[in-house]
């Protein structure tokens, strides 16, 4: 393909191979796949030409093994952007039984000026192309379904007319207990999608209104979760599946703002108008709908609104055989982007691949199970696991479902073995995600999962840097790679930069409470108490009332880093009865004045969490508080036999750290495969006292 002249016209197109860009008359960009893109530029190379579907496949899927049916989606696909059917014999011709020619008069131009772009319009142009599917629509086949209405402007409502998403509860746990692996299974599964390159315009019917301009950065969006308007409640991981394929298909498009799953999803259920879900997530659109899944067949309704006034921009009804799952998939996203891409001239095509969760083979049954074990990930790993492995199952060569196999596989048995079966779980965990990745180099969620499995099953904290490398060119901006090369930063101590990916993170997830919390360890771990107070407060407006003794433990925790050990007691013993308040209370009076009680509150702690894996790391971090180095090293050690988190945080631990300059903290270090203590940028908290107080 590099062969070929950069500059084509036809027709009232113009092509650009280099910028990969397809512009009609007026200038306005043509979305479409990449592997539509490519199939137009091998037709187009072999102008007038019969070009066989074999040639086709082996060109544009190189080294793959695909169904016919990728390459009849990829023509339909052209089909609709060129506004033609498959019996119109302009553009694309099909020659039964042996492939396509592109027939369009063709021309070669020399310069780029020559099909410079005009400026786009301000509204998205009014191209209706005829669906591959004609008459599917029009017949309505699914007759059986309850009719779904689409209000233009009814505030407080989806196109469904049922109440929009309100903050679901949270479920996280104490902070220490999700140091490491578990906030990297939540910001993670976000990007548990895959494949896709562009967008298509409009499709017929779409409704295309002329709106002001908005007060939210205008290239910004956020998805809110599908309704399950099945009369099965069990296809509620079925409507959040293609919620969650709409975010990471939005999200690599050049110069739009999506907002990550994390943050939109806090909104399933609310009673919220459009203007204030806008408000709360920073964009100016919101994308809202419904599900029906019954037997074989799928109805979706999808509504674009403006936040600023709650005008609809874009709404659409699409019913298709749940055999063309895909191609809905593909038509919807292609849709919504086209009347994105009409209104948002500086949106430019998607760079990168696209994480959509497709299998390559088109395995439907396959996928279904993948789309389970995505659902159950958070709530029952080795239910994940077994969905999963279903997947892979039945189909070999699914990249996707290797990948949160292994992914799901080491994570879990990172805290629920031990000995020669964790290392053989391992293994296995690793094999599985190279396999993924061998079956798809382009996937960069592949790399960062081979990083979580390298650093929490070996510690192997160089190969994780150098796997980042490959993982981060080949996500989005607002992809959650971000957030797990953040940790692993910190992990390593070098928090300034962590604290710059945590916040790139949070610009695309500005409400996912794991996110805020990391920031909120990692300034304090730096001294900048008024930020991290700042965090965490911003933390406290997401929570539910439940996380009312977590407030409090982090409130007292920010107290001692103060150097006020009489107002952590206060706020620690504020916290209602349970673990959390022993733990909160034998830390705050390690640094008071009354050793009878810090010594009775130590020995009920090690009595209570002296067996548990995260019980020693917390005995040694009061210990550390105490100013005993001897016991402080006695339960990290306890830690790193018991496989816990004190590898992952040591290095930002203001309490640990306070003993950095002792051998036996090289030693810790230097066994884990980490840093030197010195190098670490985080400080003791003696060091923050001391700059608290004026000190330099």
């Amino acid at each position: 393909m590099e062969k070929m002249p950069r500059y084509y016209r036809f027709e009232g197109y113009a092509l650009d191979t280099l910028r990969r860009e397809l512009r009609d008359s007026d200038g306005a960009l043509v979305p479409l796949t990449a592997k539509a893109f490519d199939v137009l530029c091998a037709l187009i190379e072999r102008h007038e030409a019969v070009v066989g579907k074999e040639a086709l496949l082996a060109e544009v899927w190189p080294g793959r093994v695909v169904e016919e049916n990728n390459l009849t989606q990829a023509i339909a696909a052209l089909r609709r952007a060129f506004g033609v059917n498959a019996h119109d014999r302009r553009f694309l011709l099909t020659v039964p039984g042996r492939g396509y020619r592109f027939v369009a008069t063709l021309t070669e131009d020399a310069e780029a000026s020559s099909i410079a772009p005009a400026p786009a319009p301000t509204v998205a142009p009014e191209r209706v192309p005829t669906p591959e599917h004609a008459g599917e629509q029009a017949s309505d086949p699914l007759p059986e379904l309850e009719p779904v209405a689409v209000p233009a402007n009814e505030a407080g409502t989806g196109p469904d007319g049922q109440p929009r998403p309100t903050p679901a509860t949270s479920q996280r746990s104490h902070r220490h207990l999700l140091l490491f692996a578990g906030a990297l299974l939540i910001a993670t599964i976000a990007g548990a999608g895959w494949l896709w390159q562009r967008a298509s315009p409009p499709a017929a019917g779409s409704v295309v209104k002329p709106i002001a301009a908005p007060v939210a950065p205008a290239g910004s969006i956020a998805v809110l979760p599908l309704v399950n308007a099945s009369q099965d409640r069990e296809q509620q991981f079925f409507s959040d599946g293609l919620s969650e394929n709409l975010i990471n298909t939005l999200s690599s498009f050049d110069g739009l703002k999506v907002i990550g799953r994390s943050s939109s999803f806090r909104f399933r259920d609310s009673r919220e108008g459009s203007h204030a879900i806008g408000a709360k997530l920073g964009v100016a659109y919101l994308l809202s709908g419904s599900v029906q899944r019954i037997d074989d067949h799928v109805r979706v309704s999808i509504e674009v609104v403006d936040t600023a006034d709650g005008h609809t921009l874009y709404a659409q009804r699409f019913d298709r055989p749940y055999k063309d799952l895909f191609a809905l998939q593909d038509d919807i996203a292609l849709a919504v982007a086209g009347a994105l891409l009409g209104r948002l001239p500086h949106v430019h095509s998607m760079v990168g691949v696209v994480e959509s969760g497709h299998p390559a083979s088109g395995n439907l049954e396959a996928y279904n199970a993948f789309l389970r074990g995505a659902h159950a990930i958070l709530g029952n790993t080795r239910k994940a696991i077994e969905h999963f492995a279903e997947a892979v199952q039945l189909d070999p060569e699914y990249a996707q479902a290797w990948l949160w196999l292994g992914f799901s596989r080491a994570i879990s048995a990172r805290y629920l073995e031990q000995g020669e079966a964790l290392r053989a779980t391992c293994a296995q965990a690793r094999e599985e995600i190279e396999t993924a990745i061998r079956l798809a180099p382009e996937y960069g969620l592949g790399y960062s999962a081979l990083a979580v499995q390298r650093t929490s099953c070996d510690y192997d904290w160089k190969s994780a840097l150098d796997l980042f490398d490959k993982a981060l060119p080949r996500v989005s901006v607002t992809s959650p790679v971000h957030g797990q090369y953040s940790r692993l930063l910190a992990s390593l101590g070098r928090v300034n930069k962590a604290i710059a990916e945590r916040n790139r993170h949070l610009a695309a997830d500005p409400l996912t409470e794991d996110g805020i919390y990391w920031l909120f360890l990692m300034q304090a771990s730096l001294g900048r108490l008024d930020d991290a107070e700042s965090s965490l407060h911003r933390l406290q407006e997401l929570s539910a009332p439940e996380d009312v003794a977590w407030y409090s433990d982090e409130q007292s925790y920010l107290s001692l880093l103060r150097g006020d050990p009489a107002t952590a007691l206060a706020q620690a013993q504020a916290i209602p009865p349970g673990s959390v308040r022993d733990r909160a209370v034998a830390l705050a009076l390690q640094a008071g004045g009354n050793v009878g009680e810090a010594d009775a509150a130590l020995r009920r702690l090690i009595e209570n969490d002296g067996n548990t894996t995260s019980g020693s790391y917390y005995i040694a971090r009061a210990y550390a508080l105490r100013g005993d180095a001897d016991a402080m090293f006695e339960w990290l050690e306890r830690d790193w036999t018991n496989h816990g988190v004190a590898a992952y945080q040591i290095l930002f631990d203001p309490l640990l750290l306070r003993f950095r300059n002792d051998p036996r903290f090289a030693a810790f270090c230097a066994r884990a495969g980490l840093p030197a203590a010195e190098t670490s940028e985080a400080l003791g908290i003696d060091r923050i006292q001391a700059l608290g107080r004026g000190g330099h």
